[in-house]
């Protein structure tokens, strides 16, 4: 009987120390549990749809001083009403604003990467790898290549990604969490990984510590005789080469997920 009792046990603990191995392996070699499908923005992210729909989530903390609350809400229904009048009304909408403590959680969703760029005045591409080429971005940085939800290699020139042109990629200015339709195979030099799907640009930990908001453009309500600097301003001021801007870019690099697959849609 003690025989008996005493092989179970061996085998239970057995069984506990082999399933404690399959989640460390799992682990190391990028198995582990992968969020994608259910992750949810709690920093300023854009999310980008299979169908190229940008859904952008911004948090802030509003200083009093600089803000009242109910002019800023109006000043984004007007943006939002004039561009949507010079685009169409499928071009932008705001399914949600919320105050509470001094801060503000808003949500916009553009038509398009291009509907965002154009209303914000900030930096944001989806496509081919060609495509990002033709249009002027010259992966200037070095890149970190992914497997799963891991960083496997840093430091990889820029020629070995330019080398899949069978992947997409999304580029940013570093100042939004992205998420792409697909499976991450590369990133640029210094942005982490939240999971398979999205990237968080170097740096970038927290709220934005900043006298004024990225919303819901470079002329949003800033403090009497001040304007936000934006990405052509400091481009000027500080004499950055073409290269010295790109480098600063977030790019994501992705095999797109199949039609119909959850959390691309």
């Amino acid at each position: 009987m003690r025989s008996r009792h005493a092989f179970r046990l061996l085998v239970c603990l057995a069984l506990a120390v082999f399933l404690s191995g399959c989640s460390q392996l799992n682990r190391i070699i990028g198995l582990e549990e992968d969020d994608w499908k259910t992750w949810t923005p709690d920093n300023t992210a854009v999310q980008i749809a299979q169908d190229g729909q940008v859904t952008e989530t911004i948090f802030e903390t509003l200083d009093r001083s600089y803000y009242d609350v109910d002019e800023l809400q109006d000043l984004i229904a007007r943006s939002v009403r004039e561009y949507r009048e010079a685009n169409g009304e499928e071009s932008i909408s705001v399914p949600v604003f919320e105050f509470a403590e001094g801060k503000i959680h808003l949500v916009l969703v553009y038509r398009s990467v291009d509907d965002f760029s154009a209303y914000n005045q900030l930096v944001l591409f989806n496509g081919s790898m060609l495509d990002a080429e033709m249009q002027g971005y010259l992966f200037s940085n070095t890149f970190s290549r992914v497997e799963g939800s891991e960083i496997r290699e840093k430091e990889l020139p820029a020629s070995e990604v330019l080398s899949h042109k069978e992947y997409r990629a999304a580029v940013s200015d570093g100042t939004h969490i992205v998420q792409v339709p697909g499976k991450i195979r590369y990133v640029s030099t210094g942005a982490q990984l939240l999971n398979s799907h999205t990237a968080r640009p170097g740096g970038m930990t927290g709220q934005r510590e900043e006298k004024g908001l990225l919303l819901p453009s470079n002329n949003v309500y800033y403090k009497e005789g001040e304007r936000k600097m934006d990405l052509q301003d400091l481009l000027l001021e500080t004499e950055l080469s073409g290269d010295e801007l790109d480098r600063s870019y977030l790019y994501v690099l992705y095999e797109k997920d199949a039609p119909g697959e959850a959390g691309g849609e």
